[in-house]
């Protein structure tokens, strides 16, 4: 009798808790595949830039006035946290997202629970944690599996609500829910679910009685509609409006909204970078998309309101992603709802099996044998990504580039120097600083113009200690910048076919100095000329006030009598980099080849130069110059010939 008694409530017990423990245990294996080899580099641009915004900001510099990114700050403020309690590091804020994406799991765990029955959760939860978006995403910090999780957390509390009718669960969603969208907005349409879940309450309430539907309608108590979705609103609006109090308002406002618009206005992002996008998230994720078109159409065979709840919250994502035109990485906001309903027509099924007198041993087992070839399915299709962040030891060729960068910066700077580079990644584990404001180098801010040519050259000219060039993002993006780079840097190390690291920040050296001014616009500080090759000139410019009026160089080689032998007019730069576009007291070289007529009799020749307005042809006035000649300096005499 005491062994049947021990037995029923051991029995009692796990029927009570085998949901609980089912959890546990996906969420350890969950955690366990994220956290093997999370150390070493990702090749994710954006992972770089987040780290270094988030070490900046936890050393105090403020975010948007004096960091520079277009981002939401809570993307960042989290990290940056950690990062005061126990240093900057990569395997740290990878930690955080592995966190955040356990928390979405155990959420889409009790999601199906509520919509369904408990098995069904565990299956979408078992589903999500091996989707391999969800799983890269989380094992590196962009910050939209925290998105999508922390807005999957807000959903289940608007359906607490909807089961309990208790409106605290309204104001943690509303404040979850600001959370999400202050990460990164992925989940601003699947929002539209709290009212959904309001409104199915109250019509619950009003089913009470056995009346029509349109009676029904009349009967749901519209009024406390709009007081629930007003609670909602408010907790929703807190979050943002305490980060309008503690980082700049406008500057936020500015770089949130202004550059989304200018940057939708330049980036072109069209149907076939859609296709290409879906079609690359379809490709690694057809088991799951397979039992989850499963889903789609059990849901409608059954008319499930919890199934018609999730399949709108898919409806509302891809809404989002073809209105946004998402990057990749932000198709992992499919996951949950994918998950749901690819558990659901598992759970479907088993009971399919259940009522055509299958026993329960018999139909568990073919959900297992199904859950086992959603398994091998997954993991053939998409282990190379498993191990996509690997450790030092493993890495991709290009990333022991990258490591042989990081050695190379920790020789040739200082702990406390500030760097430039387009691939931040690499001076973040150097712990190397960037200057704040080129803290977001993307294609986005140079594309709406919150990054430009003149603003890296000034800025690298007051601190840069070292310049990197990695992405190719400057070389393509700024002409001219390459030249200044390999002037003003005395260091230069060749890592790879097209990643340079720049160090020993120096003043441009001129072998030949003039300093002369052109009326007061722009100076000529002087020039190098090579005698070997005397058809190769760099001129070094430097531009003294604002200027609206664009000018053009002439070069003339005089003979003896004073006569030209040889011109050569052009803008500066080719007319790629105009003077009015010149920051303002930044020393610039400019390389040209001057066209020499090989059949010019030997002799003496005199190289002048000139600067005149191309609609007058007049010529500027030069001050400084040893000639008589107040428009034509003498640059050098030339000897051609023997």
């Amino acid at each position: 009798m005491a062994v049947g008694s021990r037995e029923d409530v051991r029995a009692g017990w796990w029927s009570r808790h085998w949901f609980a423990v089912s959890l546990v245990i996906i969420l350890l294996f969950s955690a366990s595949i994220r956290l093997f080899q999370i150390d070493g580099f990702s090749g994710e641009y954006d992972e770089g830039a987040h780290l270094m915004v988030a070490w900046l900001l936890s050393e105090g510099h403020a975010l948007y006035t004096e960091i520079g990114s277009n981002q939401l700050p809570f993307l960042y403020q989290p990290t940056a946290w950690l990062f005061e309690i126990a240093g900057p590091s990569a395997v740290l804020a990878r930690w955080l997202e592995v966190a955040f994406a356990l928390v979405g799991i155990a959420a889409i765990a009790a999601i199906g629970r509520l919509l369904w029955r408990p098995s069904v959760g565990l299956l979408a939860a078992l589903f999500l944690s091996l989707e391999i978006y969800y799983f890269e995403g989380s094992r590196i910090f962009l910050g939209s599996v925290a998105s999508v999780a922390v807005a999957a957390l807000a959903l289940l509390c608007a359906l607490y609500y909807r089961s309990t009718g208790q409106r605290r669960w309204l104001i943690v969603a509303g404040v979850i829910f600001s959370l999400g969208m202050l990460i990164k907005p992925l989940a601003i349409f699947s929002g539209l679910l709290i009212p959904w879940a309001i409104i199915a309450r109250r019509w619950q309430e009003a089913t009470t009685t056995n009346t029509g539907r349109w009676a029904r309608m009349r009967l749901v108590a519209w009024p406390a509609v709009l007081v629930d979705c007003l609670v909602v609103g408010l907790a929703a609006a807190a979050l943002p409006l305490i980060s309008l109090i503690l980082y700049d308002g406008g500057a936020l406002i500015s770089r949130m909204i202004d550059c989304r618009l200018a940057t939708k206005a330049h980036t072109s992002r069209g149907s076939s970078y859609m296709v290409r996008t879906i079609t690359g998230y379809v490709r690694p994720n057809i088991p799951l998309l397979l039992l989850a078109g499963l889903g789609v159409v059990a849901v409608v065979r059954r008319r499930s309101a919890g199934g018609l709840w999730v399949l709108m919250w898919l409806l509302l994502d891809i809404a989002l992603i073809f209105v946004w035109r998402a990057h990749s990485h932000h198709l992992v906001l499919l996951d949950p709802p994918l998950a749901l309903l690819a558990a659901f027509a598992l759970g479907g099924l088993s009971h399919w099996l259940g009522a055509r007198g299958l026993r329960f041993v018999q139909w568990q087992a073919v959900a297992a044998l199904l859950c086992l070839g959603f398994w091998l399915g997954s993991l053939i299709l998409n282990w190379p990504g498993y191990l996509s962040v690997a450790p030092h030891g493993l890495d991709r060729p290009d990333d022991r580039d990258r490591w042989e960068a990081v050695r190379l910066l920790e020789q040739v700077t200082a702990p406390t120097d500030f760097v430039v580079s387009d691939d931040l990644s690499i001076p973040f584990e150097a712990r190397r600083r960037v200057i704040p404001q080129l803290a977001d180098v993307s294609s986005e801010s140079i594309g709406c113009g919150l990054l430009t040519q003149n603003m890296v050259m000034q800025l690298a000219d007051r601190g840069g200690s070292a310049f990197i060039y990695w992405t190719n993002r400057f070389l393509d993006e700024f002409p001219v910048l390459p030249f200044w780079t390999a002037e003003a840097y005395a260091g230069r190390e060749q890592i790879s076919q097209e990643h340079i690291v720049y160090y020993n920040k120096q003043a441009l050296q001129i072998a030949n100095p003039l300093h002369v001014t052109f009326s007061g616009l722009v100076a000529l500080e002087g020039y190098e000329l090579d005698a070997a090759s005397p058809s190769q000139l760099t001129l070094f410019w430097r531009k003294l006030s604002e200027q609206t009026i664009d000018y053009k160089v002439t070069l003339r080689l005089l003979n003896q009598e004073d006569q030209i032998v040889v011109q050569y007019d052009d803008w500066p730069y080719g007319g790629f980099f105009l003077p009015s576009a010149w920051p303002v007291g930044v020393l610039l070289p400019e390389r040209l080849s001057i066209p020499l007529a090989m059949e010019l009799p030997a002799g003496e020749y005199r190289l002048v130069l000139g600067i005149y307005d191309p609609q007058t042809l007049e010529l500027l006035q030069a001050e400084g110059a040893s000639e008589e000649s107040q428009d034509m300096i003498l640059i050098e005499v030339i000897k051609l010939g023997s």
